[in-house]
Protein backbone atom coordinates (compact mmCIF):
# COMPACT_ATOMS: atom_id res chain seq x y z
CA UNK A 1 0.00 0.00 0.00
CA UNK A 2 1.28 3.76 -0.92
CA UNK A 3 -0.28 6.51 0.85
CA UNK A 4 -0.65 9.46 -2.08
CA UNK A 5 -2.54 12.79 -1.42
CA UNK A 6 -5.51 12.72 -2.70
CA UNK A 7 -5.43 16.92 -2.81
CA UNK A 8 -7.08 18.28 -6.35
CA UNK A 9 -7.59 14.43 -8.07
CA UNK A 10 -10.84 15.03 -9.29
CA UNK A 11 -9.93 18.39 -10.81
CA UNK A 12 -7.56 16.61 -13.11
CA UNK A 13 -7.66 15.26 -16.17
CA UNK A 14 -6.66 11.66 -16.24
CA UNK A 15 -5.99 11.93 -20.39
CA UNK A 16 -4.26 14.74 -20.71
CA UNK A 17 -3.21 16.28 -17.29
CA UNK A 18 -4.65 19.62 -17.47
CA UNK A 19 -6.91 20.22 -14.09
CA UNK A 20 -9.32 23.21 -13.74
CA UNK A 21 -12.34 23.76 -10.94
CA UNK A 22 -14.56 23.68 -13.87
CA UNK A 23 -14.49 20.46 -15.31
CA UNK A 24 -16.57 18.86 -12.49
CA UNK A 25 -20.05 19.62 -14.47
CA UNK A 26 -22.00 18.25 -11.18
CA UNK A 27 -20.85 15.70 -8.59
CA UNK A 28 -20.74 12.77 -10.57
CA UNK A 29 -19.73 14.13 -13.84
CA UNK A 30 -16.37 15.17 -15.27
CA UNK A 31 -16.15 16.56 -18.54
CA UNK A 32 -11.94 18.16 -19.43
CA UNK A 33 -12.66 21.13 -21.53
CA UNK A 34 -9.34 20.92 -22.95
CA UNK A 35 -9.01 17.22 -24.43
CA UNK A 36 -13.37 16.55 -23.73
CA UNK A 37 -12.67 13.59 -22.30
CA UNK A 38 -16.00 12.88 -19.91
CA UNK A 39 -15.89 10.16 -16.71
CA UNK A 40 -17.69 9.62 -13.59
CA UNK A 41 -15.85 12.41 -11.26
CA UNK A 42 -15.10 9.41 -8.63
CA UNK A 43 -13.82 7.47 -11.50
CA UNK A 44 -11.11 10.09 -13.02
CA UNK A 45 -10.15 10.80 -9.36
CA UNK A 46 -9.47 6.77 -8.37
CA UNK A 47 -7.22 6.95 -12.27
CA UNK A 48 -5.16 10.10 -10.80
CA UNK A 49 -4.82 8.24 -7.56
CA UNK A 50 -3.41 5.10 -8.99
CA UNK A 51 -1.33 7.19 -11.12
CA UNK A 52 0.38 8.90 -7.90
CA UNK A 53 1.14 5.54 -6.13
CA UNK A 54 2.75 3.94 -9.68
CA UNK A 55 4.69 7.25 -10.18
CA UNK A 56 6.71 6.70 -6.48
Amino acid sequence: MVAVNPQCTSQKCNVCGHSAKEYRKTQAEFQCVSCGHMDHADSNATKNIRDLALAL
